[in-house]
């Protein structure tokens, strides 16, 4: 649809709200264990679907910073060979690579 900025728009509203619920929570206060995977999901994947967001709007650094995210979450709770954990830093390492060949991406 190409919508970009505005799927942007409501993943960062969505990470500034989850940001601050999973900082209040971590460590002591995720819940059951279900509770926590499915919460670690949830914030895991909001960070993700920002970083592609960012990655659209040519916002390299951003990218990085929430690809970063979602694959230190989702290595916590979910675990290193989770499948949203590999995709995520599958992803996380195609942007880096992409930078890597054109490092003049991070000043646009």
């Amino acid at each position: 649809m190409r919508k970009h900025e505005i799927a942007l728009h409501y993943a960062e509203l969505a990470v500034k709200i989850l940001d601050v619920e999973y900082e209040s929570r971590y460590p002591h206060n995720m819940g059951d264990e279900q509770e926590r995977l499915k919460f670690a999901t949830i914030v895991s994947t909001a960070y993700h679907n920002a970083a592609v967001e960012y990655e659209f709007t040519y916002d390299f650094s951003q990218s990085l910073i929430m690809y970063q995210k979602a694959v230190r979450v989702s290595k916590i709770h979910l675990g290193h060979h989770h499948p949203l954990t590999e995709t995520f830093e599958e992803n996380f390492e195609k942007v880096k690579a992409r930078i890597k060949e054109n490092p003049s991406v991070l000043q646009q």
